[in-house]
């Protein structure tokens, strides 16, 4: 229970936020803040540190928050507001903006792309940026993720995603941001089976299985089980084998359809210069750079752990 004298420092740090920066107001009043007294606390906490020239701070705490569920609108909209007022006065060049799409199945040179993109100028990167999209039904998020790439826009040039649950809505991505650029990285089959398992458990007991729709008794539940399809077999390794072959079968067939924004590219090419450049052309920079001593994600990274900082530019 908090006590008379928080809700009135809470109240407080509200009210100086909104005189300082921006009222928060026009997204939730306070007294209905008070409904929500865990998002209150969380909340209240982290404007008290943009406050105090601590804004990176805030915007991790929050982007981080977003891996959990039950993640409510009023909140998401307070997130982009802050973002807002974190890139504000970060001065984009002149060139033409895009946003740029890194996915395949996993396993499959994400973190690599990521790296590659991240050193381009004017560029924000970010990797499997929380929440994560659901396979299916999960056009409301994509409609938040695109808030958060067109307010980007207004600071960078290029804004660039990395993350598997993209393919589920490309084509309509692509219909409504004709400037939309889909980088798809494939990877052996076999490699890719092998490297799921590996890093998953080895269908063990316990091991996690995104693929297969269960109760959570032999296989873990995961919070990313929603981001990925579900296939009516009964063992794990039939399950990601089957994903790879859907996963790249509709790759196929949106890269014929719109071969000027959707490409798929081995992997071995981002171990190349010549590769690399494949990939930064296809994006349309006009001065890319390549980095053949970018680490490759060998074993794996906790999901979800990606970081806002501004970057400068030379």
């Amino acid at each position: 229970m908090q006590t008379s004298s928080e809700k009135i420092n809470y109240e407080k740090i509200w009210d100086e936020f909104n005189k300082k920066f921006s009222s928060l107001e026009n997204i939730i009043t306070f007294s209905d803040l008070n409904k929500y007294p865990k998002y209150q606390k969380f909340i209240i906490n982290n404007l008290n540190f943009f406050l105090n020239n601590q804004e990176e701070r805030c915007i991790n705490n929050f982007t981080k928050s977003l891996n959990y569920p039950e993640i409510i609108d009023f909140y998401l909209e307070i997130y982009l507001k802050l973002l807002f007022l974190f890139i504000k006065n970060k001065q984009k060049d002149t060139e033409e903006s895009k946003i740029i799409f890194g996915i395949g199945t996993g396993r499959s040179g994400s973190t690599t792309l990521t790296h590659l993109l991240n050193i381009q100028k004017n560029t924000f990167t970010f990797h499997e940026h929380p929440p994560g999209v659901p396979w299916f039904n999960g056009e409301n998020i994509v409609k938040f993720h695109m808030k958060r790439f067109n307010l980007l826009l207004n600071s960078y040039s290029n804004v660039a995603d990395v993350a598997h649950w993209w393919l589920p809505y490309a084509e309509n991505i692509i219909k409504e941001n004709p400037n939309s650029f889909f980088l798809c990285m494939k990877r052996d089959k076999i490699q890719t089976v092998n490297s799921f398992l590996k890093i998953k458990g080895n269908g063990q007991k316990g091991s996690i299985n995104h693929w297969i729709k269960h109760d959570g008794k032999f296989w873990s539940k995961n919070i990313w089980d929603e981001t990925y399809p579900k296939f009516k077999v009964d063992y794990i390794q039939e399950a990601v084998g089957d994903y790879w072959e859907y996963y790249y079968s509709k790759s196929d067939e949106i890269e014929k359809k719109y071969p000027k924004n959707f490409k798929i590219f081995d992997i071995d090419e981002l171990s190349t210069e010549q590769g690399q450049l494949n990939i930064l052309n296809f994006c349309n920079y006009k001065h890319p750079i390549t980095a053949l001593n970018i680490k490759k994600n060998v074993g794996t990274v906790k999901e979800g752990r990606s970081f806002y900082k501004l970057k400068n530019e030379n």
